[in-house]
């Protein structure tokens, strides 16, 4: 399971995508950080019945099987909030590639900004989100 859990380590830049390192001491006490706060895939703590169900009936189970330390706002544009503990959520494979690329995390279909914000508010909560935003635009 932890050879699956480091290839989800990935940014992107420039349209390319590149391995963070795991030579990156920092980086790996981070990661641990978020697995002993997390302890598994937050958005199964967070749907309904119902949501459940729809995860179950769309998603690629291999890839409900994967967990990975996911970032709320991208280091490809915030790389400020890398190491940032409250911008990490331990999440499933499916439901990381489909936020990250503006799907539903359930069923995959499209979605726009605010719900994907929605999504995420979810699962850090809103006042970590908004806290989030704050960093960002004092930086």
């Amino acid at each position: 399971m932890h050879l699956l859990i480091e290839m989800g380590d990935k940014i992107e830049k420039k349209g390319r995508f590149f391995r963070r390192s795991n030579k990156d001491s920092k980086w790996i006490e981070v990661k641990k950080s978020v697995w002993r706060r997390d302890r598994s895939d937050k958005i199964l703590k967070i749907l309904t019945v119902k949501e459940l169900l729809l995860l179950k009936k769309h998603s690629d189970k291999r890839l409900l099987k994967i967990l990975d330390v996911s970032h709320v706002f991208p280091v490809s544009l915030y790389p400020s909030l890398t190491y940032d503990l409250d911008n990490l959520v331990l999440l499933n494979r499916w439901s990381h590639n489909n936020l990250d690329n503006m799907r539903c995390p359930l069923t995959g279909e499209p979605i726009d900004q605010e719900t994907r914000e929605e999504w995420w508010k979810r699962l850090i909560g809103s006042e970590t989100f908004v806290k989030l935003q704050e960093k960002i635009y004092t930086n």
